[in-house]
């Protein structure tokens, strides 16, 4: 009841949808995944983050795999109670206390925040280079880890090297760079990951050199669909941005195939219709015109005029005596 009305107010309000949990409960949990880290527990927008890994439905689809069709309420519970207590390191009675009082969509949240802290701090145990991460990352961040896993981790610390070493640009549509690009990896289906794994990751120094990863962050919805599954206008961007290497990959499946297709046909003209087997090839392809003809309503009646003689009755034979007569 409480989630509902809170849903129902933020409605009205045209405001982003808040937790009836303390604030401070977000940054504990981060902090307790963290082995006590406070640079984690203090990333900035921590309850904003929260309730928009459950209001886009980002947190469940992430846990599907984890909880699975659990169709009971009390069961759910208790399994998102058991996940996020194992991303915990040794946490306080009272926010075992304030763990128990969640409601489902809370621990939801609550699982990702936890799940992110812990593989942050496993990928960047430097305190000062994960206190960079997440000056500029916050929480969102830490959220996109929770939901993709410790190789975003590993991207966003390459990303903030490449910032320091002015290799891309320092600010994306008005925000710090990897404010930018753990505000893209957090929202939406989870497409932009899809895609960055896909046509990003493998191509890293094409993007860069290219100035692609500006073009990207600014406007993912440029480049592919929610899916993550690349468009017809961001084949046409990747080409331009970063030239044929990469813009080709993309294309390469289609033109391809296309290649593969006229390889067949002239090893097929080589070596059947013009080979010293030539005459069955040609009767061969007479006899599937000449089906397919048959399965079509407009020719086939011509298809089967040849053969019309089988189908005729023969006239009756008359004698001369009836003749004369």
């Amino acid at each position: 009841m409480r989630t509902i009305l809170t849903c129902c107010l933020s409605g009205f309000l045209a405001a982003p949808l808040a937790f009836a949990v303390p604030a401070a409960l977000w940054g504990d949990l981060m902090r307790s995944g963290a082995k006590g880290d406070e640079v984690i527990g203090a990333a900035a927008r921590a309850e904003r983050v929260a309730s928009e890994l459950t209001r886009g439905g980002a947190a469940r689809r992430a846990l599907s795999h984890d909880v699975g069709e659990i169709a009971d309420a009390a069961a759910r519970g208790r399994k998102l109670k058991t996940l996020l207590e194992a991303t915990l390191y040794q946490p306080n009675p009272a926010l075992v206390r304030e763990i128990g009082a969640l409601a489902q969509n809370e621990l939801e949240a609550a699982v990702i925040l936890g799940r992110g802290s812990r593989r942050l701090i496993e990928v960047a145990p430097d305190v000062a280079a994960r206190g960079r991460l997440l000056s500029e990352g916050g929480s969102d961040l830490v959220a996109a880890i929770g939901l993709h896993g410790g190789d975003l981790a590993r991207d966003a610390t390459r990303l903030s090297d490449m910032v320091s070493a002015g290799s891309i640009p320092a600010r994306i549509a008005n925000q710090p760079a990897l404010t930018r690009f753990s505000e893209v990896m957090r929202s939406g289906d989870g497409g932009t990951w899809t895609f960055w794994k896909e046509y990003v990751v493998p191509h890293w120094g094409k993007w860069a050199a290219g100035g692609a990863f500006a073009a990207y962050l600014a406007n993912p919805e440029f480049f592919h669909d929610a899916a993550g599954t690349i468009t017809e206008e961001g084949t046409r961007r990747v080409g331009v941005i970063i030239g044929k290497a990469v813009g080709g990959a993309m294309t390469g499946a289609a033109e391809g195939g296309n290649a593969a297709m006229g390889e067949i046909w002239r090893k097929f003209t080589k070596h059947y219709l013009l080979g010293p087997g030539a005459w069955s090839a040609w009767l061969g392809l007479a006899l599937m015109c000449w089906v397919a003809g048959m399965l079509l309503p407009r020719t086939r009646r011509v298809c089967l005029a040849p053969l019309a003689w089988l189908f005729r009755k023969p006239e009756p034979k008359q004698n001369h005596g009836q003749k004369n007569s």
